[in-house]
């Protein structure tokens, strides 16, 4: 920028020394006695002063238009900045409303099925295992005399931990744990919406399978 104001004072000073030499002889020339060479001189001079003056009046002018453009560009670029800031800011906002509202809806959800079920559950204690490594079944004390029956859900305060698998008798049900390999439960990932199977592995291990995205 100092390069740019430099080269144009420079042409500037030029202009008015050249000016002021021209300027001074023809006043000279203009007292001296009228005659043709000296009338001649005269409007030499002023035909060389005239397109001077046009020039730098026209570098004046430009130098200023080129200013003003600098400023306006610089505006706009800042207000463009400005503008996609608050776009970013609206569109993180929006996806906060949009997760506080999924969680709205699956509280809800969650306080329907509270209302529908959790009056009809059953309290049950786990008296056995089956003892195996690749198997993840227990056996609770409560069968057939205490209304329970097979795909049954079975849930702590922690939520779903397996199905009842059989009814053994009356007061005796197997259940699978959903940390069996056998075992499958759909689930939905809290962060990222996404949908799959909680599955087992044969180490215990839960891993979600079959993801999809969530519509």
């Amino acid at each position: 920028m100092d390069t740019f104001m430099g080269r144009y004072r420079n042409v500037t000073f030029l202009a008015a020394a050249i000016f002021l030499q021209i300027l001074g002889l023809a006043i000279q020339i203009k007292r001296s006695t009228e005659n043709e060479s000296s009338r001649l001189i005269r409007l030499w001079a002023v035909s060389i002063v005239a397109p001077l003056e046009k020039g730098i009046v026209r570098v004046q002018s430009s130098g200023a238009g080129i200013w003003h453009s600098y400023f306006y560009l610089r505006g706009v670029r800042q207000e463009n900045r400005d503008l996609r800031d608050q776009l970013e800011q609206l569109r993180l906002e929006q996806v906060r409303l949009k997760q506080d509202a999924d969680q709205a809806h699956r509280l809800q959800a969650l306080l329907g099925f509270k209302e529908q079920f959790i009056g009809r559950t059953t309290a049950a204690q786990v008296i056995g295992s089956s003892g195996s490594e690749q198997s993840r079944l227990v056996y609770i004390d409560k069968g057939s005399d205490d209304g329970i029956r097979n795909e049954m859900p079975v849930i702590t305060a922690d939520g779903v931990v397996g199905k009842v698998l059989s009814v053994i008798d009356g007061s005796t049900a197997q259940v699978l744990l959903i940390n069996d390999q056998q075992s499958g439960v759909g689930a939905i990932l809290e962060q990222s919406r996404l949908q799959g199977v909680l599955k087992g592995r044969a180490s215990g291990e839960l891993v979600i399978d079959k993801i999809m995205a969530d519509e």
